[in-house]
């Protein structure tokens, strides 16, 4: 069963964004500065609405650990 609650704050803990409460929104904007730093280069700010919750903080834990 996906907790999305302890994925983001995986994800968000994983990002360096440690005071963030784990909220989708705070996931998207930990993403989104993730994507404007072009670290997937595939990816705009546009297409962050397209992406669940569990892409995004999978997708960020991968990329720290």
């Amino acid at each position: 069963m996906f907790d999305e609650r302890s994925q983001i704050r995986r994800a968000l803990d994983a990002a360096g964004y440690l005071y963030d409460e784990p909220t989708p929104e705070a996931l998207r904007e930990c993403f989104a500065d993730y994507v404007d730093a072009g670290v997937w280069g595939n990816l705009s700010l546009e297409d962050i609405d397209s992406l669940s919750i569990a892409d995004m903080s999978n997708a960020i834990i991968r990329i720290r650990w």
